[in-house]
């Protein structure tokens, strides 16, 4: 399944003629079945982070809700902001994954980070 190496290669990249996708009888090789459970897992951290928001969101609400007035307004206006709040995020995600290297994501992240503990309210 796998070649040898090539002299231009790393030790640990092999060059194939073989297509990547698994037929009848054959393993797909250990990086195929990680990138198969990666799809899954990021879908999973999505729709948990979406729960965790829509959850927070009616809780916010409620505790908002006397402070400034109770009409459907303020309601209205809190709905609207954490709908926005998540959907920056996602253009947040997007275009961070889609348009820049892994090391800059991390760096990316690694600052926003504190800056979002430092700004919680505990």
């Amino acid at each position: 399944m796998y070649a040898t190496p090539t002299p231009t290669s790393e030790a640990r990249l092999y060059v194939t003629n073989e297509p990547a996708v698994a037929g009848p009888g054959r393993d797909a090789g250990p990086a195929v079945r990680r990138g198969r459970m990666a799809i899954p897992l990021f879908a999973g951290a999505v729709f948990v982070n979406a729960f965790l928001l829509f959850l927070l969101q009616p809780m916010f609400g409620k505790m908002a809700l006397p402070h400034l007035g109770g009409s459907a307004a303020v309601w209205t206006t809190c709905m609207l902001f954490f709908e926005t709040g998540l959907l920056v995020g996602y253009l947040y995600a997007h275009v961070l994954a889609s348009r820049f290297a892994t090391r800059t994501q991390v760096w990316t992240h690694s600052m926003l980070l504190p800056g979002a503990l430092v700004s919680l309210a505990l």
